[in-house]
């Protein structure tokens, strides 16, 4: 299975599976590592959740978390406060690449002597 192809036959289904099955242990590990910092510090509350990285386009993983998480669950957009409309990048093909560029995005906003 390749990003954005779908296999015929039987796979297909099997694939779904497979893919649900990890998202929902996945969705469950993030939830309890959200458990256990609120556990550790009462006085604060999570109210979002950024999905970033390769697992953000990870297809049904953003509907896991939304339907476990008790705050807003959304995909990191780096570029979000950013102006590229002066770039040569398609402003799409940004949009689709932006959940994998958030380190290298924050590192290239950081200045000489910040910790």
């Amino acid at each position: 299975m390749k990003k954005g192809k779908r296999s015929g036959g039987n796979n297909q289904a099997a694939v779904t599976t497979v893919v649900d099955s990890v998202n929902a242990e996945v969705a469950s590990e993030i939830a309890r590592t959200i458990d256990y910092f609120k556990s550790t510090m009462p006085d604060t509350d999570v109210q979002q959740v950024l999905l970033c990285g390769g697992g953000a386009q990870v297809k049904g993983l953003l509907a896991q978390l939304k339907d476990r998480m008790h705050a807003v669950v959304e995909v990191a957009n780096p570029f979000s406060e950013i102006d590229t409309s002066g770039s040569d990048f398609d402003q799409n093909t940004l949009a689709e690449l932006a959940p994998l560029a958030a380190v290298g995005v924050g590192l290239a906003l950081r200045s000489v002597g910040d910790r």
